[in-house]
């Protein structure tokens, strides 16, 4: 407390008729300014500092990485260039200057690591329209056994994995609740003609945000959505592709042909074909309606991936 203070306690205690709390004040509150002191109207306008520190400037040459060209000509280097004149640091009018707070020199490690640093933003492609970020949306957590292969439907309202441990799971990225169909009892019973015939056939008691699809006995390494989002196909290293019912949940037709684990599976854009390939260096075209392939495609020398162009069948 300053002295202009402890009189204006004084003149507000005597203004307003507080004559206890002011004998109070008098008899017990004692004010030495020459402890305390007094503090100048100046003070507050010094200047404060609140920007970063300037960087020192790194006087190393470093050389590009090495060019090559064409025909029997040997390799070429760029020249020597500094690296203190091409990068151009702004000085923070808020920051203080270099000379007021001493900073230890940079060891030669440190510095070659700026300049490692520096090369690489070099490279680095400049975020536009053309080269936008690249933003995660998604994220596997706890998940115990190994992430193999996940995949979208075509309007990002479901996402499926398959595990390592054989399971296949399902997940709605929409506000709809993933729903099972109920019994053929219940089906029987319903208007097949009624506009809302497809809603009222799903059980609304068995809604949840995902759902687990059980029967490959090995790690699922691929799986796929139908454009219409009603089945799911999916790979396995027990040398299978499996066809599921994204409405009753439950596998539908096993196909087997494969002598070895299937590493791809893709639908057509129609769903009614689809593709497998795997370790066993074929291509197999399957139709959803049969248990064999309708054609089987050899002549490679490794693993085979599988990709359908988009109109193809």
């Amino acid at each position: 407390m300053c002295q202009e203070i402890y009189n204006h306690l004084k003149r507000h205690l005597q203004e307003n008729g507080m004559a206890t709390f002011l004998s109070v004040v008098n008899d017990h509150l004692y004010f030495d300014s020459s402890l305390v002191g007094e503090t100048k109207k100046d003070s507050n306008k010094v200047k404060v500092l609140y920007g970063l520190l300037k960087e020192p400037e790194l006087n190393i040459p470093f050389e590009d990485e090495e060019e090559t060209e064409d025909g029997d000509k040997p390799k070429k280097k760029k020249s020597r260039r500094d690296i203190s004149s091409l990068r151009k640091s702004k000085n923070d009018p808020n920051a203080p200057s270099l000379t007021r707070i001493p900073l230890p020199e940079l060891r030669d490690i440190d510095k070659q690591e700026k300049v490692l640093i520096f090369k690489d933003s070099m490279k680095r492609a400049n975020l536009g329209p053309n080269s936008p970020p690249s933003i995660c949306f998604y994220t596997f957590l706890n998940s115990f056994a190994g992430v193999c292969s996940c995949a979208f439907t075509d309007d990002s309202s479901m996402l499926a994995a398959g595990f390592e441990n054989s399971q296949i799971k399902v997940w709605t990225l929409s506000n709809h609740k993933l729903r099972s169909m109920k019994s053929g009892d219940i089906l029987t019973e319903l208007d097949k003609e009624s506009d809302d015939i497809l809603e009222r056939m799903m059980d609304s008691s068995t809604a949840s945000d995902s759902k687990n699809l059980i029967g490959h006995s090995g790690p699922v390494y691929a799986v796929c959505f139908s454009h219409d989002r009603h089945y799911i196909l999916s790979s396995s290293e027990d040398g299978t592709v499996r066809l599921w019912s994204l409405l009753t949940w439950t596998n539908l037709v096993c196909y087997k042909g494969h002598n070895y684990p299937v590493f791809d599976v893709q639908f057509s854009n129609h769903g009614f074909y689809f593709v497998s390939g795997g370790h066993d260096r074929l291509a197999r075209l399957w139709s959803t309606d049969h248990h064999q392939p309708i054609r089987i495609l050899a002549g490679h020398y490794s693993d085979v991936n599988t990709r359908l162009r988009p109109k193809a069948i």
